[in-house]
C-alpha cells in the first residue's frame, strides 16, 4: 500500500476511535517516508493518547522539523512536553505555536497557562487564559460571556 493510503486508513481508524489500528497504518506509512509531517504528527497524537510522552516528543519534533510553519505540531509538542513535566520546553513551544497560529492556537494558550502555573507564574497564566476568553470565535469564551451576561 502507498504512503497516502496508509495515512488515510490511519485517519479513518482514528476517527472511528480505533487508535490501535490507526497506529498500525501510520507506522506502515512512516516506514515508506520517515519525514512525512502529518504521519509524524498523527503518531505523536497517538503516543500522547497512549501515555508515551517521550515517543510523542520524538514524533512531534520530527513533524515540527518537517513542517516548521504548522502551528498544530508546535501545540502538540508543547502538550507532550507539559505532560512530560518539562515546563520550559512546553512554554517555549506553546509560545511558538501561538506566534504561528495567532487566535487559532487556543489549545497552545491552555498549555502555556498550565506551564506557567507549574513555573509559579500565576499572573502570566491568568493573562494567557484571558487571551483565550477574549477571542470572540472561541466557544469557551462565548459560554463564559453568556453565563455572566444572563
Amino acid at each position: 500500500m502507498s504512503l497516502d493510503v496508509n495515512y488515510i486508513w490511519g485517519v479513518y481508524y482514528a476517527q472511528s476511535n480505533d487508535w490501535a489500528h490507526a497506529q498500525v497504518y501510520w507506522e506502515k506509512a512512516i516506514q515508506i517516508y520517515p519525514r512525512h509531517a502529518f504521519v509524524l504528527g498523527a503518531l505523536g497524537r497517538c503516543s500522547i493518547r497512549n501515555g508515551d510522552f517521550l515517543a510523542a516528543i520524538g514524533f512531534l519534533e520530527g513533524a515540527v522539523e518537517a513542517a516548521p510553519s504548522w502551528w498544530h505540531f508546535e501545540a502538540g509538542l508543547a502538550e507532550a512536553y507539559l505532560l512530560q513535566n518539562e515546563y520550559d520546553q512546553a512554554r517555549k513551544h506553546a509560545e511558538h505555536s501561538i506566534e504561528l497560529g495567532k487566535d487559532r492556537a487556543s489549545s497552545a494558550q491552555l498549555v502555556l497557562a498550565r506551564a506557567l502555573l507549574q513555573q509559579n507564574q500565576p499572573q502570566l497564566a491568568e493573562k494567557a487564559l484571558n487571551t483565550i476568553l477574549a477571542q470572540p470565535s472561541n466557544p469557551a469564551a462565548w459560554k463564559r460571556r453568556s453565563f455572566w451576561n444572563a
